[in-house]
């Protein structure tokens, strides 16, 4: 019997210093065991696992105001008092499309996944017939904060916008294979092999900036 585990860890703090908070702040964690059990002189079976979970937090930019205090209240009211000589942070770290999904706290993404595999190999003479099965999903979470362009009136921004993705992937093999000793004049595969997987996609993005001119209320859609 052979055994064999793999185990990583990274705590990385964000290398962007913004008013809204770091940028970059990473946490990744990953591993993998892996499993060889030689049953009898026929027989052999393989066994393997991995998982790995990062998550990503922060925004790398942050809209910077020119203007004068009065007029770089949008997405920030709070920091006018803050910081009243120009420039001011114009940055909106709330974000209503991450509320509408609650997977996130703010902008940055989470990204998850396993693989699974599990193969039977049996010697049939100085052939050798296989059995493979193997399961995987694999899950994305991004969302992004985007505030940038001109005032176009006091308090109200050029452009401002969130957007949220997320893609959900999972996936299903089975394979049985008979395979010839090798060496010979004429080698060969045989077998059949089948595969089932599903992917699910969605997104959406807001023109926060809508709100902010008066034309339509966000805050009665996210609830």
């Amino acid at each position: 019997v052979g055994l064999r585990g793999v185990f990583k860890y990274e705590d990385l703090d964000g290398f962007a210093d913004t008013s809204s908070g770091p940028g970059g702040q990473e946490e990744n964690m990953s591993g993998r065991l892996s499993l060889v059990w030689e049953a009898s002189e026929n027989f052999t079976l393989t066994a393997k696992g991995d998982y790995f979970d990062v998550t990503y937090e922060g925004q790398l930019s942050e809209q910077i105001c020119g203007l004068s205090a009065d007029q770089c209240q949008f997405n920030s009211p709070d920091l006018s008092s803050t910081f009243p000589s120009s420039p001011s942070n114009s940055y909106e770290h709330h974000t209503p499309s991450l509320d509408l999904t609650g997977e996130l706290d703010g902008p940055g993404y989470e990204m998850d996944g396993y693989n699974l595999l599990l193969q039977l190999d049996y010697m049939l003479g100085e052939h050798t017939l296989s059995a493979i099965v193997s399961d995987s999903d694999f899950n994305h979470v991004l969302g992004s904060d985007f505030d940038g362009g001109a005032f176009v009136a006091p308090n109200v921004h050029g452009m401002s916008a969130d957007s949220f993705g997320e893609e959900d992937f999972e996936q299903q093999t089975f394979e049985l294979r008979l395979v010839s000793p090798g060496g010979e004049f004429v080698d060969y595969v045989a077998g059949i092999y089948y595969q089932e997987g599903e992917m699910q996609d969605r997104a959406t993005s807001m023109a926060t900036f809508l709100e902010q001119a008066g034309l339509f209320d966000l805050g009665a859609l996210v609830g």
